[in-house]
């Protein structure tokens, strides 16, 4: 199988009506909103899954035993391709993707344009739940893309490296304050690209 990491709904379908057997899609919408409407047989994921959820930084990434306790839940094996979306415009589903290639499964693909896209291109949603068996699928999640802050505050001032702050404008100037102890941003060399106001 061969779908690229940006998979559009048309190339989706396609394998979906030649090969549908390892295709796994996972939806990472609000449990409402699935429960409305998501793609035929798309099975659903809580995005917290994908959280350590221990203080006192709940937000890290999960450990060894959550993220594989997630995949077997979620009937994923190493032969899998992933297909993800969500609804928040690809937030949910982009930390999906990083935390799969983490584990060393590449074989996952991002869904362009989430739900409305393959809406608008006229294939069919469902409210039916899928049924799937549970598998065992033990995942150790690589350290090498973390910048933990021993690692930050050392590049701090490198022209080599430039930290991103994708957050909002409003947590970027210290107005807005989410999972932090308190607001504004790491001093330095530092560039947002956080969606307007």
């Amino acid at each position: 199988m061969s779908l690229p990491l940006l998979v559009s709904p048309a190339q989706l379908a396609e394998q979906l009506d030649r090969d549908p057997g390892q295709i796994v899609i996972i939806d990472l919408s609000s449990a409402e909103n699935y429960a409305t409407k998501h793609l035929p047989g798309a099975r659903h994921m809580a995005p917290a899954g994908l959280l350590c959820g221990e203080q006192p930084i709940p937000n890290k990434r999960p450990s060894d035993a959550q993220f594989s306790a997630l995949l077997a839940s979620l009937g994923i094996t190493p032969d899998s391709h992933v297909v993800v979306y969500d609804d928040q415009m690809g937030p949910q589903a982009g930390r999906m993707i990083w935390t799969l290639h983490a584990a060393g499964h590449s074989a996952c693909s991002f869904l362009d344009g989430h739900l409305k896209a393959w809406e608008d291109a006229g294939f069919a949603t469902t409210a039916e739940v899928p049924h799937y068996e549970p598998t065992e699928y033990p995942a150790s999640l690589d350290t090498h893309n973390l910048a933990d802050m021993e690692y930050i505050l050392t590049h701090l001032n490198n022209p080599e490296h430039c930290i991103l702050d994708v957050r909002s404008p409003a947590e970027y100037r210290g107005e807005k304050v989410v999972n932090a102890a308190k607001g504004g941003h790491i001093p330095g060399r530092l560039t947002t690209t956080g969606p307007t106001p």
